[in-house]
C-alpha cells in the first residue's frame, strides 16, 4: 500500500526540512498543466506519423538490397565456373581410385568413353539441327521464287 506524502514520516531531525521543501515546491496551475499536456500530445502525434516519402525510400532500399544479393550470387557462381564440368563425373572425382591400379584404369577408360559418346551425340544433334535449318531456308527460298 502506498502512502501519500503527508502520511510519510521521516526522522524528527529531517521532518522539518521535508516540510519546508514540500511547502516551497513549485506547482503548475491547471492552465499550465493543460498547455504541457497539449504540447506533449502534439509532439507524440508528429513523431509517430510517417514522413513524406519514407515508405518509398524503404521500398527502394529493400529492392536495391535484393538486387545486390542476386547479382552477387550470380557473380560468385560465374567465378566458380557455375558448377560446370571440368572433366569426369562428380563420382569419379569423389571416389578416385589409386592412379596405377587396374580398377582405376578401367574406370578412366569408361569415363573417357562416356565423354566421347556425349561429344558424338552433341555433334550429331548439331548437324541434324543445321540440316533442318538449311532445309527450312531452302523451302522459304523456293516459295519466294514462285
Amino acid at each position: 500500500m502506498s502512502r501519500s506524502h503527508k502520511e510519510e514520516r521521516f526522522p524528527d531531525d529531517l521532518q522539518e526540512i521535508v516540510d519546508v521543501l514540500r511547502d516551497e515546491r513549485p506547482a503548475l496551475s491547471p492552465l499550465e498543466l493543460d498547455r504541457v499536456k497539449l504540447r506533449a500530445m502534439s509532439a507524440a502525434r508528429h513523431s509517430t506519423s510517417p514522413r513524406k516519402g519514407s515508405s518509398m525510400r524503404s521500398r527502394l532500399t529493400t529492392l536495391l538490397a535484393a538486387a545486390f544479393l542476386v547479382l552477387g550470387t550470380g557473380g560468385a557462381l560465374a567465378l566458380s565456373d557455375g558448377g560446370g564440368s571440368s572433366g569426369g563425373s562428380a563420382s569419379f572425382h569423389e571416389y578416385r581410385c589409386a592412379p596405377h591400379s587396374r580398377d582405376c584404369k578401367d574406370h578412366e577408360r569408361e569415363e573417357r568413353e562416356r565423354e566421347r559418346k556425349k561429344h558424338k551425340e552433341r555433334e550429331e544433334r548439331e548437324h541434324k539441327e543445321k540440316e533442318e535449318r538449311r532445309h527450312r531456308s531452302g523451302r522459304a527460298s523456293c516459295r519466294e521464287r514462285v
